[in-house]
């Protein structure tokens, strides 16, 4: 049999499996270039495709790995790009989900933590009241709605996972919303030895704040003094008749809260606190000059607005003034009828210091209110002469305080007197007053009365 050998030496079949054997094709150097036209260094010559005998075709896995990079079309080229977009997307959208998901359940743990542990929160203190058969999920609504808490839900749900269910004690409260919820809890479940009762409290009018005071401790048994008059002195209320107080309050003036702390009837739990009674009087003090002069058609406005229109254009005074004067009116006679007229001299004495008055007010009311720590049985001269701010017959002008607590008819007749020319007056043994327009008619009068009494 014939054979034929390469140049390794070795022999190879002409044929497999009956087929001829091609030629194997003569390698090419490196240095032999390749023939063919347009062959030239700069472009070398296209490389044919391997060919493969029918019985031996790769499959198409092994044509794939085969296949140089630099042989992969431009449509390959766009399907490998989309394909790495995509999974670059699909991980930005995931990041983005956690980060989102993560953001959302930090803010939410932040905030009902901070509520129910009270981390960051306000030490404003807040009068809480609540009454018989109080319920925890009660409770947290009156917090929520006062500004303590900001869930009452989440009150709700954190008294009942930590089994807090207490019996809670009716009564008025001072409590802060820096207070967490197991402190809040403790404060209206804390035990009493006995039940707090309903104090039923009536402050006359005209009462000053030394008598008010008096009556709360010495008839009713509320809070002290020490710590009624530290509340009336410094405590910061949120009113705005206190704020314009404070702005512009004399160093004379005698009791801070003087004028404001209104005449009326209050129910006060016995455990009350020394806030809570004096807040409860500057609140109705509040709502009786609203319901006094919202509906004042001088200007529009709420009924602050209108209030501040009429003293700075009407009476050109501050609304302090006004209830300085006010409070003057309610103690120099005993009928509210003559509020206005009263009201009347003591603006004309006012507005007019050339008169014969020279601008004095001249009013016995305030000689008591000087020494009212041991009130006189009558005005001698030593006591018209006493060197004090209060004395309307030494000082012009309004006294740097109240004298008293006047009712919101005194304040709403103090802006509104009556127009008369008179610019004297005196009381009468009926409780009602005489009045005279010159200091010469105020005298005769008053001798024809020692006369008829006579």
């Amino acid at each position: 049999m014939n054979t034929q050998q390469n140049n390794s030496g070795r022999r190879r079949p002409a044929s497999v499996n009956g087929e001829k054997r091609q030629a194997p094709v003569p390698r090419r150097t490196p240095t032999q270039r390749p023939s063919g036209h347009g062959a030239s260094p700069s472009h070398p010559a296209k490389r044919k495709e391997p060919h493969y005998p029918a019985s031996r075709q790769p499959s198409n896995a092994s044509k794939a790995s085969s296949v140089n990079k630099y042989d992969v079309d431009d449509d390959d080229e766009s399907v490998g790009g989309n394909t790495a977009l995509s999974s670059l997307v699909k991980a930005v959208i995931y990041i983005v989900s956690i980060l989102v998901v993560s953001g959302f359940l930090s803010y939410f743990a932040i905030v009902f933590g901070n509520d129910i542990f009270a981390f960051v929160k306000s030490d404003e203190e807040i009068t809480i009241t609540i009454g018989e058969k109080t319920t925890i999920k009660k409770l947290g609504k009156i917090l929520e709605d006062n500004g303590v808490i900001e869930y009452s839900g989440l009150f709700d749900f954190y008294a009942k996972i930590r089994d807090k269910n207490p019996a809670l004690v009716a009564g008025e409260y001072t409590v802060t919303p820096s207070m967490n919820y197991d402190q809040l809890i403790r404060v209206f479940a804390k035990k009493t030895s006995e039940k707090a009762q309903t104090v039923i409290v009536t402050i006359p009018e005209g009462y000053t704040v030394k008598e008010i005071v008096d009556i709360l401790v010495d008839k009713y048994n509320l809070s002290s003094r020490e710590e009624l008059y530290d509340v009336i002195e410094n405590y910061e209320f949120d009113y705005w008749f206190i704020k314009q107080l404070d702005e512009n309050r004399s160093p004379d003036r005698k009791c801070r809260l003087e004028g404001y702390l209104y005449p009326d009837t209050y129910y006060y739990y016995s455990n009350a606190s020394a806030v809570n009674i004096i807040n409860k009087m500057l609140k109705n003090f509040d709502l009786k000059m609203k319901q006094t002069f919202k509906n004042y058609k001088g200007c529009e406005g709420t009924y602050v607005e209108k209030i501040n229109y009429l003293c700075e254009t009407k009476c050109k005074m501050t609304f302090d003034e006004i209830v300085n004067l006010a409070s003057i009116i309610q103690m120099e006679t005993l009928y509210d009828v003559e509020y206005g007229h009263i009201s009347s001299v003591l603006n004309n004495r006012l507005k007019n210091p050339r008169y014969e008055t020279g601008g004095f007010l001249g009013c016995d009311a305030t000689y008591y209110y000087i020494f009212q720590d041991d009130p006189p049985e009558e005005l001698t001269a030593d006591i018209l002469a006493v060197d004090d701010p209060y004395n309307t017959r030494k000082y012009k002008g309004l006294p740097p305080g109240p004298i008293s607590n006047p009712t919101f008819l005194a304040i709403n007749y103090a802006i509104f007197p009556e127009s008369t020319k008179d610019y004297y007056f005196f009381a009468k043994k009926d409780g009602t007053n005489e009045f005279s327009k010159t200091l010469k008619e105020h005298e005769n009068k008053k001798k024809e009365m020692l006369e008829d009494s006579e």
